[in-house]
């Protein structure tokens, strides 16, 4: 899991970073420990051929258990190959149904034309610029963002 989160290319687009062992140790503490409480839900992404993580998607930051926030990333060498997209048509049903969300709700940055692109085929519909919404850790400075949505009636 730490060779995709401390490839810059991969993380260029998250709001935080993992340059070490140790920081994606925290990063998998801090999934189970939203998992625990009931506020996250995260998978591993393992392709098809074998069982190596290759990325992670899930819901995180739920709210009354009526919305959730999407995330997803994916290690360089499998991106372009349907993979993200193959996750999302079981990821999405399982939120609305399993979960029983109103709302699915996703930011990404306004340069991240593939994931702009992604959401929007899942039939998403922006909201708009979220003016620093995010603030970047590692960068220690703020954001936009452009904010994404699907309700259970769309």
């Amino acid at each position: 899991m730490h060779r995709f989160y401390s490839d810059p290319e991969v993380t260029r687009y998250l709001d935080w970073v993992s340059h070490s062992v140790e920081n994606s140790r925290f990063f998998i503490r801090w999934f189970k420990e939203g998992y625990r409480k009931k506020n996250a839900l995260r998978w591993g992404v393992t392709p098809r051929d074998g069982d190596q993580v290759i990325g992670t998607i899930g819901y995180h930051d739920f709210y009354l258990h009526s919305r959730a926030e999407l995330s997803y990333e994916l290690t360089r060498s499998r991106w372009n190959q349907g993979i993200v997209s193959e996750a999302l048509e079981v990821v999405i049903p399982f939120g609305f149904q399993a979960l029983n969300l109103h709302r699915i709700q996703a930011w990404t940055f306004p340069e991240n034309s593939t994931s702009i692109h992604l959401l929007q085929k899942f039939r998403f519909q922006e909201e708009g610029l979220m003016r620093e919404y995010v603030h970047l850790w590692h960068k220690k400075t703020w954001a936009d963002v452009r904010m994404f949505a699907r309700l259970r009636s769309d």
